[in-house]
């Protein structure tokens, strides 16, 4: 009021209006504070860019007082990105993809949702773990496109296209658990195998550019298993690189 006393436990009509249109009204009470929560759902999932909310107080039985509050929608905009394990997301084989998700400021943002299919059926679910940060396998079938449903904290939903597999390939899975070494799967799909049975593929390990592993394996079978040695490599970052017998590389992490 004109003594900047809040109005307590007044009826407040109200209604919204988005680019010149009224799409929500409603009737409230103030509280003994003189508070009223108006709860808005932007019209047909649109922002609202250029909107306000019109309301008047009856004050007593002869009095009403209007005021008009400008109202723009805040996005929870949210940039989610897929990392699958080797690079390439490989039809027919378990993959392990780590995902990202990152607020417009830069930080991460925790999330959980679902993988789901072009049916809409859910394939697996998944929880960041720290940081936005987190990871899931997934086995796609080929010629599949896949997307990811997010559920984000303030209750909004998120849907986002996985990256599409490709047909033939080979990736690296690498576990660094053990305290002694670094076990490295190395796994092709069938077409893959098909197409390169008995051919020669080399794998590395560097540090500073400085190779301190290397082997050369035959692909005979769709999955081979090798351990790396930490004795062997110096502490940092290890890049363990797979290539083809052309020095064409292939996987990477």
């Amino acid at each position: 009021d004109i003594t900047k006393k809040a109005y307590a436990n007044k009826v407040v009509n109200w209604k919204v209006i988005s680019n010149y249109d009224e799409f929500a009204k409603g009737r409230g009470t103030t509280d003994q504070n003189g508070v009223l929560t108006i709860n808005v759902t932007s019209k047909n999932g649109e922002p609202i860019t250029n909107g306000s909310i019109v309301t008047d107080i009856t004050i007593d039985e002869k009095e009403t007082v209007n005021s008009v509050f400008n109202l723009k929608q805040v996005l929870n905009e949210v940039d989610f990105q897929f990392f699958p394990e080797g690079g390439e997301l490989i039809s027919g084989i378990p993959n392990q993809i780590g995902f990202k998700a990152l607020k417009k400021n830069g930080l991460g943002v925790d999330v959980k949702g679902s993988i789901i299919d072009e049916q809409n059926n859910e394939i697996s679910t998944f929880t960041s773990s720290h940081a936005g940060m987190g990871s899931f396998y997934l086995t796609p079938d080929a010629g599949k496109n896949y997307r990811a449903k997010l559920a984000l904290k303030d209750g909004s939903i998120k849907i986002v296209d996985l990256p599409k597999a490709i047909a033939q390939g080979i990736t690296l899975q690498v576990v660094n658990s053990n305290t002694d070494v670094i076990n490295v799967k190395i796994i092709a799909n069938t077409p893959f195998l098909e197409a390169n049975k008995g051919k020669s593929f080399f794998i590395t390990a560097l540090n500073a550019n400085s190779t301190y592993y290397a082997a050369t394996i035959k692909l005979v079978n769709q999955v081979f298993l090798i351990k790396i040695s930490k004795k062997d490599l110096p502490s940092g970052i290890a890049q363990i690189s797979l290539f083809s017998s052309n020095s064409e590389p292939l996987s990477e992490r």
